[in-house]
């Protein structure tokens, strides 16, 4: 610090000291860095076409940081004569409410494409003449103490670092693609001077500065103009990471065709490497620009059914996922009714009784008459998802009452945790368990836990216990092996330790021999002897021994 400078703190602390014992000076900050400024004439806009600014929380942006940036566009502007279209937040969401309000803005470069796909907001684009539209984000940095960890006016010395990075993405209109972004890095250092009772605050606000680099910088990105002088070494050192990632795709690198796209907006590494036939680096490129290439329709038409879908997405080239779906491939057939209502190859494969294809055009379209068909005609799965979409148990119910595994277990899972623990809940789950049903075993299983019952209140036992069901390891042991023979899997049955945890050597060889011994009908059970209910406490003989 010069002796001026420090001469002009002295003269200003004393003041402080003097005057009201304690003074605020706000310090400007600085700007580090800029990047992304690299776009030249590309940004610039033709006469009479529109800007708009907002935040990253839509027009409702309270942060004041799009506000400021606005207005230091408009400013850089004025000063390089350029009479840029500013379209003003008001105008803005007057005009095209409630397509970018907070809840419902587009958050994605595919949301964007879709919304921009409406005619009703192209109109209103083409009334405002809206060319761009900048979203401005920022992130705070925490400074950096030195000193006292919280400075006081009985005396002592502080000094710490704040920084902001602002970023503006720049979303073209007209053409529903990322046009580029743009970031600045601004800091500033502060600090506080104290003695007796008087101090001197010096706080640090970069938060202006990296406003003002960043409107200055748009607005010459927007104008076709370059950048004032003083940035211009920050696009010095822009041009040379650029160059360096430019190299590295030359030598195949995608990874650093990627980096070109998120630093700098610009897809070119990824067509390179396509055209070379990269097809992960073509699969990325259509999704960025929806620019589809040979090696992408190549491998589409080669049966990846990936490049297919990001073909119809991205570049609206059907025809390979039609291919696909025509073939037999499900998941074409899904994606073509989901996402372009196109259900006819869906339809084909209801008709030959898939019933996989008959619940999604269900789902998709609504109409459940093929679901109906379906269910009436004693498919259990078309039955449950018939419950599901539409509430109408009937045909659920009619293949319970059959004995029907997946119809009876479905309709369990649709109770309540009291009715599960009633006699109608658990003939249910019995006739699913006796059924082989594994979801079914292995609850019977954990009802049978002595862990399971901790969690119960009284009631909840009573209803079991007056059911047949009481805590057993030995019981559950067995429910657990006999859903491991059915082909349950390691995330339906307890942790594999659970049962030498709980049982003896013996009890486990006991438990291992009445999972073999195990037969449909078997439950419910204790000890696996249903003989030996205790009828007195149940009070419902016969009719409880077997269902």
């Amino acid at each position: 610090m010069t002796a001026r400078v420090f001469n002009v703190w002295m003269l200003l602390l004393l003041f402080a000291m003097a005057s009201t014992g304690c003074v605020i000076i706000p310090l400007p900050g600085s700007v580090d860095d800029v990047s992304g400024a690299d776009r030249g004439s590309q940004l610039a806009v033709a006469p009479g076409e529109g800007v708009a600014v907002v935040g990253e929380r839509g027009v409702d942006d309270d942060s004041g940081r799009p506000d400021c940036v606005r207005e230091e566009i408009e400013k850089a502007a004025k000063d390089m004569q350029h009479d840029l279209n500013i379209i003003s937040v008001s105008q803005f969401q007057q005009t095209l409410y409630p397509w970018f309000d907070p809840v419902r803005r587009p958050e994605s470069i595919d949301a964007l494409e879709a919304l921009l796909r409406d005619p009703e907001v192209q109109d209103r684009i083409a009334s405002l003449n809206l060319r761009y539209l900048i979203t401005v984000s920022g992130e705070e940095i925490s400074g950096e103490l030195e000193g006292p960890a919280i400075p006081h006016l009985l005396g002592g010395v502080a000094t710490w670092h704040e920084s902001i990075e602002l970023r503006a993405d720049v979303w073209d209109l007209t053409s529903g693609t990322t046009a580029g972004k743009v970031t600045v890095d601004a800091s500033g250092d502060g600090g506080f001077v104290g003695y007796a009772l008087y101090g001197l605050w010096l706080a640090p606000l970069p938060n202006g500065a990296a406003c003002r680099g960043l409107g200055r910088t748009l607005a010459a990105l927007i104008a076709g103009a370059e950048l004032p002088e003083d940035l211009q070494a920050f696009l010095a050192v822009d041009m040379a990471r650029k160059a360096e990632l430019e190299a590295s795709v030359e030598k195949g690198d995608r990874a650093a065709a990627l980096a070109l796209v998120a630093e700098f907006g610009e897809a070119e590494g990824l067509k390179v490497l396509a055209e070379r036939g990269d097809i992960e680096a073509a699969k990325e490129l259509v999704k960025i620009t929806g620019e589809s290439t040979r090696a992408l329709t190549t491998s589409a038409e080669s049966g990846d059914r990936l490049a297919a879908i990001l073909l119809a997405r991205y570049a609206n080239e059907l025809e390979p996922l039609r291919e696909l779906a025509e073939s037999g491939d499900y998941e074409a057939a899904r994606m073509l009714a989901v996402e372009f209502d196109d259900s006819s190859y869906l339809e084909k494969r209801a008709r030959e009784g898939d019933v996989v294809a008959v619940t999604t055009i269900a789902r998709v379209t609504g109409n459940v008459e093929l679901l109906e068909a379906f269910a009436e005609a004693g498919d259990a799965t078309a039955a449950s998802e018939l419950a599901e979409i539409t509430g109408n148990l009937v045909p659920l119910r009619s293949l319970a009452d059959r004995g029907n595994a997946i119809a009876a277990y479905a309709l369990y899972t649709r109770l309540s945790q009291d009715e599960k623990m009633k006699t109608d809940g658990w003939k249910l789950l019995c006739t699913a368990a006796n059924g082989r049903h594994i979801g079914a075993a292995a609850k019977v299983g954990f009802w049978h836990q002595q862990n399971s019952w901790y969690h119960l209140n009284q009631q909840s036992r009573h209803q079991l216990e007056a059911i047949g069901v009481r805590p057993d390891n030995q019981t559950a042991y067995m429910w657990f092996a006999v859903a491991a023979a059915n082909g349950a899997t390691p995330a339906q049955l307890p942790n594999k330790g659970w049962g030498t945890s709980v049982l003896t050597a013996d009890e486990l060889v006991q438990a291992e021999q009445m999972a073999r011994d195990w037969k449909p009908g078997d439950c419910p059970s204790e000890k696996h002897r249903l003989e030996q209910f205790d009828r007195a406490e149940t009070g419902r003989g016969e009719q409880m021994v077997r269902y």
